[in-house]
């Protein structure tokens, strides 16, 4: 009969409709051998892949969708098919397509409402066996055999190890056999008088020692035993509370009886524990429990009436949550002493028995945050407490000594850290640096931080002790080293970017057995120090997070890490990263900084935001690296394709071809990363992001190209996976066949000659008319810089040797002559710029202005009192002809000297711009023109003809207060 017994923690990883589950009522589950979870829910067939759900559901307007939205049952048989039974009929999934079968036995079968098919079972030889109205077989080559043997009365029909078919018959009231395959039933026992009854229903499994469990699933639940071998009942019954609904036999001895309170656990036929619904996290389900389900990696499953599905696996056992109060409360520090586990916690320090760790036995300090604890070696617990100081208590939890501000004797209270060292120091990490208690003199030592010097700063966060009595400091912006007599041996700065750790603050430290220095960071991971040789561990390197509030070594000389995602657990052997979170059974992602602890009995002692959470390390093995992962879907323009001999043959015109990945024989609790490349397009592996597991390509190239994938738990783990590979071949359309080239390029090369033959003719005739005109562009350049050579300069040249000969006299006053002469070098100057302009065939804008401003700097000399300002706008450089840049020139060289000599100006701006056109303007504060005059001079005639033949517009405006201003702008 049952008895009450204590419950121990079993922690589930849950999925419901919110996750994608089309419904939370799930009756089945079962794993295929491609380690893919199908999920039968009262509305939808789901599969799962450990992240994402795929769900099948009824189309009544498309036969190949499931007959029925309400899944019964589901097996595969050896061709790999699913069979599915529903509430309205069996179907059978071609997994690779998506498609369904559905199987009528009858012809009204079609018409039916409701027919159930409960019971798919699978034997040794990969037979099927349909519980119908007649008996339905499947054999190992995929052949359905129909056959009226008698067995229709069979209820809740199991195989045993020998292939023999068992069941009963509530009507006879007796336990049928159907044996060595002739499925002939035979009378082996009359059944127990609670199971005669022809309203109870009966289930039957068969365990491994070839035991047949009989249970009923009605208001008294029982459960009785028959040793099919003796073919006598055990003297064993089994009485629960609650309806039983399923039994699961799982491979390690335990049966797993899902019933409307929750799970019991049987072992030995006898109930050993149970497993009910508790209102905190990683709980089994809240609702009644229908059917459970062990996977080929020990993942029991379990599925609920109405709050989805979750999953236990045995490592989950690993971790043990030490709950400190009704409320969820951050656990900050632990100790051991007296036989007490003593916690530290938001709330209060806890006091739990090592024997019994499921209640804390007392609680003091209540509604006060503890800090930090630890024990000295008088075997006393220190205690800190947040703004009230540190208080000693003897090994029971009484109060021995305060040390507070108030007694002057400790000059702080915000105690963040406590630690002791070999010698029996007790240290004190602080806001305000570190404080050192003397057990010998019973006094305190301080150790302030304000120094500028002292570079790792004041707030000082963990200290640790290493095997050579080194003390490591902690500290906000660095990390300090310091000797036994605490004077300072080497500081390592992380205060900026820069530095040995960059910008960073340092949470706690710790030492391997091989004496590597291991040193954690609040943002830019972990970093290793041996012989003088820094290593660095980051997200690079496969880190979940560089956010690393605490470190710690086990007896394998492993690294333990708790991040802001879990715990990272760094295999130095293996040279591999592994992640602990909470789909891994760990009760909590979420940590304390420098709340991590490991100590001599093999426990690593992890505080987290909901208790103190307890890890049997020895026994902790992390996974391998890598996991087989396979190409699990292909859908070709939104439709799945089937792959044959591993090639995925495609048609031409296609628009998306979308791969799905998945694992081989492996449902993954926790991340999984995925690399892939394409062969013959990119030899590069690309890696997609750890909640990610499929690619989309739009356009492959013709012709054959591999698709190559792998997969790891960790980054560092991709580069040794094994790799799972698809042909792919991609078909050409007509044209871009190699005769239909062949066939364009003979046309076009015909097409080609006879253009070609004609575009030559053209440019021969364009290129003869470029050469004339360029010809005759040269020879009146030449011309014109000859004649003014020749005439002008000739001119100039002896004016200024007769001014020469005039300044020689002395009746001639030496002034006059002086102006003479410069007015002469002037002229000569004008001819200088005429010549420089024509003789440059292409001119930049910007080289254009530069000349101009030249010129215009020389002229300004000889009208004292004139200033002159330039503006330059040039965005974008232009080319002038020699035309523009000749008439350009003359333009603004007469609107310049008219300012000069004309206008009595004080001041004369002259801005060149170029942002969307060319515009330049010359601006005076003068006496203003006389835009009213008839008779305009030949010089204003002269610059409108000029613009005008260049493209351009010249524009007059002037002020009746005077002031001139001459726009020239292009006007194209």
């Amino acid at each position: 009969m049952f008895s009450a017994f204590a419950q121990t923690q079993y922690r589930f990883v849950g999925f419901n409709t919110k996750d994608g589950l089309s419904q939370n009522s799930v009756h089945v589950i079962f794993q295929d051998k491609d380690g893919l979870l199908w999920i039968g829910t009262q509305d939808g067939l789901n599969s799962f892949d450990g992240r994402k759900f795929r769900v099948y559901k009824c189309n009544p307007k498309d036969t190949t969708t499931i007959s029925d939205q309400f899944v019964l049952s589901i097996e595969e048989d050896a061709l790999g098919y699913l069979w599915v039974g529903t509430r309205s009929g069996l179907n059978k999934l071609d997994k690779r397509t998506g498609k369904f079968t559905r199987y009528y036995f009858s012809a009204t079968e079609r018409t039916e409402l409701y027919r159930n098919y409960q019971t798919i079972i699978r034997d040794r030889q990969n037979n099927l066996f349909i519980q119908h109205s007649f008996s339905v077989f499947i054999n190992n080559k995929g052949q359905m055999i129909q056959a009226d043997t008698g067995l229709r009365d069979l209820r809740s029909p199991v195989f045993d190890q020998e292939g023999n078919l068992w069941g009963s018959s509530t009507k006879k009231g007796v336990l049928l056999a159907s044996r060595n395959k002739q499925y002939q039933p035979r009378t082996i026992a009359l059944l127990p008088a609670a199971l005669r009854s022809r309203d109870v229903i009966i289930k039957h499994v068969m365990d491994t020692a070839s035991v047949l469990w009989c249970y009923t699933d009605e208001n008294l639940p029982t459960i009785h035993f028959f040793d099919t071998r003796s073919s006598k009942w055990l003297n064993k019954t089994l009485s629960l509370p609650s309806p039983i609904q399923h039994i699961a036999l799982l491979r390690n001895g335990q049966a797993w009886v899902s019933t409307l309170a929750g799970v019991f656990i049987i072992e030995g036929y006898a109930i050993t524990d149970t497993i009910s619904y508790q209102p905190t996290q990683q709980s089994i389900p809240s609702a009644n429990i229908l059917c459970a389900y062990e996977d080929r990696q020990a993942n029991v499953w379990v599925g609920s009436a109405n709050a989805g599905f979750a999953y236990h696996h045995p490592s989950f056992r690993k971790f043990f949550l030490y709950k400190t109060g009704l409320q969820e409360e951050p656990v900050t520090s632990v100790a051991d002493l007296g036989g007490y586990r003593w916690i530290g916690s938001a709330d209060g320090l806890y006091k739990f028995s090592l024997v019994n760790k499921h209640k804390p036995v007392d609680k003091l300090f209540a509604a006060n945050r503890v800090t930090s604890l630890t024990v000295d070696q008088q075997s006393r617990l220190w205690v800190a407490i947040q703004r009230k100081g540190v208080y000693v208590l003897d090994s029971t939890g009484k109060s021995l000594q305060a040390f507070t501000r108030n007694d002057s004797l400790l000059q702080t209270q915000s105690v963040l850290y406590l630690f002791c060292d070999a010698t029996g120091r007790v240290f004190l990490a602080t806001e305000k640096g570190f404080f050192v208690y003397q057990p010998t003199t019973k006094q305190w030592q301080s150790y302030y931080s304000y120094k500028k010097k002292d570079v790792a700063g004041w707030y000082s966060l963990h200290v640790f002790e290493d095997t050579h009595q080194q003390l490591w400091i902690s500290k906000h912006i660095g990390l300090e080293q310091r000797s036994s007599d605490l004077s300072v041996k080497q500081v390592y700065r992380s205060k900026s970017i820069t530095d040995v750790f960059g910008r960073t603050i340092i949470t706690a430290v710790t030492e391997d057995k091989d004496g590597r220095i291991w040193i954690a960071t609040l943002s830019n991971g972990i970093f290793c120090i041996r012989k003088d040789r820094l290593m660095h561990y980051s997200t690079e390197q496969g880190l979940s997070s560089n956010l690393i509030y605490g470190i710690a070594v086990d007896r394998k000389n492993r690294i333990w890490a708790t991040t802001s995602s879990g715990i990272n657990v760094i295999d130095q052997t293996k040279q591999q990263i592994d992640l602990i979170s909470s789909k891994d059974g760990l009760p909590s992602d979420d940590f304390v900084i420098g709340a991590l602890f490991a100590n001599q009995s093999g426990e690593i002692l992890a505080g987290s935001v909901r208790g103190l959470i307890s890890i049997d390390a020895d026994r902790f093995t992390a996974q391998d690296a890598f996991v087989e992962a396979k190409i699990a879907e292909v859908l070709l323009n939104g439709e799945p394709q089937q792959i044959d001999n591993g090639v995925l043959a495609v048609q031409p015109g296609y628009k998306s071809i979308r791969f799905s990945f998945s694992l081989r024989q492996a449902l993954q609790p926790k991340a999984i990363f995925y690399q892939y490349r394409l062969k013959g397009v990119d030899d590069q592996w690309q890696t997609l992001k750890y909640d990610e597991s499929s690619v989309t390509y739009s356009n492959l190239p013709k012709g054959e190209s591999v698709l190559e994938l792998r997969a790891a738990y960790t980054l560092a783990g991709l580069s040794k996976a094994p790799i799972a590979s698809l042909r792919i071949e991609v078909y050409p359309a007509f044209w871009e066949t190699k005769s239909f080239y062949a066939l364009m390029i003979a046309a076009l090369m015909v097409i080609a000659v006879v253009f070609t033959v004609q575009y030559n003719r053209i440019r021969y005739r364009k290129k003869i008319q470029a050469l004339q005109v360029q010809k005759q562009l040269q020879d009146e350049r030449g011309r014109i810089s000859r004649d003014l050579h020749d005439n002008i300069g000739a001119y100039t040249s002896a004016l200024i040797s007769g001014i020469h000969q005039l300044k020689q006299q002395e009746t001639i006053e030496d002034t006059y002559v002086d102006e003479l002469h410069d007015y002469a070098a002037n002229i000569m100057g004008y001819l200088r710029e005429t010549i420089w302009v024509l003789n440059n065939e292409q001119l930049t804008l910007t080289a254009f202005v530069d000349r101009f401003k030249t010129y215009a700097t020389r002229i300004s000399k000889y009208y004292q009192g004139q200033q002159l300002h330039f503006v330059t706008d040039i965005h974008e450089e232009r080319i002038l002809t020699p035309q523009i840049s000749l008439n350009l020139f003359r333009v603004l060289q007469e609107a310049l000297q008219n300012a000069c000599k004309h206008a009595d100006a004080n001041n004369i701006r002259i801005h060149f711009a170029n942002q969307q056109r060319i515009c330049f303007q010359i601006e005076d504060d003068g006496k203003g023109f006389a835009l009213d005059s008839r008779e305009q001079g030949f010089g204003l005639q002269n610059m409108q003809a000029r613009a005008v033949e260049i493209g351009f517009s010249l524009q007059i405006q002037t002020a009746s207060n005077g002031g001139t201003i001459i726009r020239l702008e292009e006007t194209g």
